[in-house]
């Protein structure tokens, strides 16, 4: 079969789009979400980068999914950590308003399309739901394994009129910045697709192996989570500090990568990301309990 299009690609986009539950939301909202499925097993990095942008100040609804190629994907994490992952679409979009910040289950909002975590192999459709976002994210940082999909990815988000985006490539196969080797931005800005190379070493990083930032189960990545929300200075902290100030970048939070790295390590240290995901758990789960008992008092 001949690889798909970029116009295929962006029908596609469109039908996802338009098709399954649609969470309402006002204003512009960044989703940080990747294809996975890069088997490398590391930490959920684009889940903890959706907080660290969240807790400064960008409007985020996350797209969360069982793990693909690892012990932990972000749904398994989220549940750990006492986040409500699944949240129908009203309660959804009241989490995002009082927050900032809501975690949509693809499975739910894709049913037809999404992987859930049962071993099915991967589709197209599968693939590209990273931009297709139920609450209509205007604003992405999306990594993708495949470097051909990746470049085609970013020339989907540019054809749907994407204000800003940033479609991520580790030249080690991550599906997100990596610190190993470079990484391939697409960025995505005024109807243009801009090609670079982001070193880690140009931002004072360090060159870090990919064993050093492995997870482990939903209880192992809980608890490196809760290690890195304190501020500890760690290698796990650089592969999130980088990928949040892409996200922050991506988002128009911050003029540049530079600037995203500043406001990336300022709002680690001040404790505001522990902060949010400690009001994300109570948020969400009051409106989870809320939803159940609606449905609840409807089936009676």
């Amino acid at each position: 079969m001949a690889a798909p299009s970029v116009s295929d690609l962006v029908e596609l986009v469109k039908k996802l789009r338009q098709t399954g539950p649609h969470v309402e939301a006002v204003g512009p909202v960044l989703d940080t979400t990747g294809t996975g499925g890069d088997g490398f097993k590391t930490i959920n990095i684009s889940t903890l980068a959706a907080l660290v942008a969240a807790a400064a100040g960008v409007r985020v609804a996350k797209q969360n999914r069982p793990a693909i190629s690892s012990d932990c994907g972000s749904t398994e994490l989220l549940r750990e950590l006492g986040v409500a992952y699944d949240l129908p679409p009203e309660a959804a979009a009241a989490c995002l308003r009082e927050t900032g910040i809501c975690f949509l289950y693809a499975p739910q909002y894709h049913p037809d399309v999404v992987n859930d975590g049962s071993g099915a192999g991967r589709t197209l459709p599968d693939l590209m739901t990273p931009i297709a976002n139920p609450a209509g994210a205007n604003y992405y940082l999306v990594g993708v394994a495949d470097a051909d999909l990746a470049a085609k990815t970013a020339e989907v988000l540019r054809d749907l009129g994407t204000p800003h985006s940033l479609v991520i490539h580790g030249d080690d196969g991550m599906d997100e910045i990596t610190c190993t080797k470079t990484t391939t931005i697409h960025e995505v800005r005024n109807g243009r697709v801009n090609t670079w190379t982001l070193d880690p070493t140009a931002y004072g990083y360090l060159r870090a192996p990919r064993h050093a930032i492995l997870g482990g189960d939903a209880v192992e990545n809980a608890l490196i989570t809760r290690v890195f929300l304190t501020g500890r200075k760690s290698l796990y902290r650089q592969y999130v500090e980088l990928n949040s100030a892409a996200a922050l970048y991506a988002a128009d939070r911050v003029p540049s990568l530079d600037a995203g790295i500043a406001l990336a390590q300022e709002t680690i240290d001040s404790g505001a990301v522990a902060k949010k995901l400690e009001q994300v758990v109570e948020i969400s789960q009051k409106l989870r309990q809320s939803a159940e008992a609606r449905a609840s008092s409807m089936r009676a």
